[in-house]
């Protein structure tokens, strides 16, 4: 009986510990929604955006979706970035936010992209 009982205490830990490893793993999505092409280095940058955001430790996981709908091309002191402009989704608070995303032009791929996200 005392086999049993460990057993049964085992099966449970290991359950509980499974159920914590999958809780850890975000579904991110990304969508590019931006109709007009504002530089030659936007597609390099939506892709590196896409690879980005797929990565679980950029942001937070509650972060599900990232959906980019407009694009601008700026220049601060002599260095080129392309801006793009969108919403994430935040499946705890169940609400879309506002979101920026910056992918600066280096001289070599890959470009340094960085997320903002208005709270």
């Amino acid at each position: 009986m005392k086999y049993v009982v460990a057993a049964v205490s085992v099966v449970a830990l290991v359950s509980s510990l499974s159920g914590f490893s999958t809780a850890q793993v975000v579904d991110r999505s990304f969508v590019n929604e931006v109709p007009d092409e504002v530089s030659e280095h936007q597609n390099v940058c939506a892709e590196r955006i896409a690879a980005e955001w797929s990565k679980p430790e950029i942001g937070d996981e509650n972060y599900t979706r990232l959906k980019l709908n407009m694009a601008l091309n700026r220049v601060d002191n002599g260095r080129e970035s392309v801006v793009f402009y969108g919403s994430v989704f935040n499946r705890f608070l169940q609400l879309e936010q506002e979101a920026t995303v910056t992918c600066r032009i280096s001289d070599q791929p890959p470009y340094l992209v960085s997320f903002r996200v208005a709270r």
